[in-house]
């Protein structure tokens, strides 16, 4: 289950932040270190419980929606009072296909990902009264051709990074410095299936504070490490 509590809990002075800007600046106030934050797919609920405690009211993240259609109205108003609250609501496909599994990273089908799991995405987004700008690629998948169709309506860019023969502070393709620019921000799990432990995590926050980066971490479920559906991968 996602740590999320107990890395907060002892990691306050670590400033969080949601996505920015393309060419994307994963940009702090006054070059300060700090965490990009991200939740993909349909976990309104349990993101909506969390993100509205008392003692969570100062951190924002981004949320990258997928299966917008299947979303209740109780869960899309959810959404809105954690956008009226300063976080990110996003977009994360039609209903979560896949650049290299469903559209075999072929530049040729690229219209037809854009007419299929992003302008729907984007539409259902819209009559719900939410303007997406950022987009997180289901699994990570992407190409370059891929990012400059997708850029043209959603610009800022998510993708996903990582090394498991190395621990989480080693991993430099996570971590972005507000002093430069990127065309995507990778991001690595903080889910049970990322295999990142709390001291790694401990570790490259550290190092993130150090050396004035930004951390960009992703995740899906939020809940307690007792809950009977903490044994799922994510």
């Amino acid at each position: 289950s996602l740590m999320v509590r107990r890395v907060f809990t002892q990691f306050l002075s670590v400033l969080l932040l949601s996505l920015l800007c393309l060419p994307i600046q994963a940009a702090t106030p006054d070059n300060e270190s700090g965490v990009v934050l991200t939740f993909d797919d349909t976990f309104v609920d349990q993101w909506y419980s969390f993100f509205t405690r008392p003692d969570m009211l100062g951190v924002k993240a981004t949320f990258f929606v997928s299966h917008w259609h299947t979303l209740s109205p109780s869960q899309i108003n959810k959404l809105k009072e954690l956008q009226a609250a300063g976080h990110e609501i996003a977009c994360h496909s039609y209903d979560h296909k896949s650049v290299i599994d469903d559209y075999k990273g072929d530049s040729t089908r690229v219209t037809e990902y854009i007419n299929s799991q992003i302008i729907p995405a984007i539409h259902n987004m819209n009559a719900s009264g939410f303007s997406p700008v950022s987009f997180a690629y289901p699994y990570g998948d992407r190409t370059p051709q891929y990012d400059a169709a997708v850029r043209l309506l959603l610009p800022y860019l998510r993708t996903t990074f990582s090394n498991k023969d190395k621990p989480l502070s080693q991993v430099e393709e996570v971590f972005h410095n507000s002093n430069k620019n990127y065309e995507y921000l990778a991001s690595e799990g903080l889910d049970n299936i990322s295999l990142n432990e709390l001291d790694e995590v401990e570790q490259a926050f550290i190092r993130a504070e150090n050396n004035r980066d930004i951390i960009t971490l992703l995740s899906h479920r939020i809940m307690d490490d007792s809950s009977p559906e903490a044994i799922l991968d994510y």
